[in-house]
């Protein structure tokens, strides 16, 4: 049996890397880092062929440097599903797909320039559905 989604690969369509924490930051007092992650989804109109697109923006206080990776990945739909069945295994199977290479984007990209790397935390796609 066919998977319901087919990875079939990713491109990294931006990295914005800074040596500095940008000055429309506001706290930039803060410890640790802050990240904040987009997720966006797209479905052909023959429902066959999905997209997801994950962007993190990471904030290392500490380090005082920042850095946002946006990658798209690509998805085969195998199956007759419907938009929100095909949706829910986007946010959840697709997303689980992706994350780990967001991960490792960010962590070599920010090993580069320091002798420590930013190593994002991960995440239970379970948990963003309820």
């Amino acid at each position: 049996m066919e998977p319901v989604l087919e990875f079939k690969g990713y491109h990294i369509k931006e990295i914005i890397y800074n040596d500095e924490i940008p000055k429309e930051i506001e706290n930039k007092d803060e410890k640790g880092s802050s990240v904040q992650r987009t997720i966006e989804a797209g479905i052909t109109e023959d429902k066959k062929r999905a997209n997801i697109n994950i962007k993190m923006d990471v904030i290392d206080f500490k380090r005082n440097r920042s850095i946002s990776v946006r990658i798209g990945g690509i998805f085969n739909i195998n199956g007759d599903f419907s938009e929100d069945e095909i949706k829910r295994y986007l946010g959840i199977n697709g997303v689980a797909i992706l994350y780990p290479y967001v991960r490792s984007i960010i962590s070599m990209i920010s090993s580069l320039d320091s002798t420590s790397a930013i190593v994002i935390p991960t995440i239970s796609t379970l948990e963003d559905e309820n």
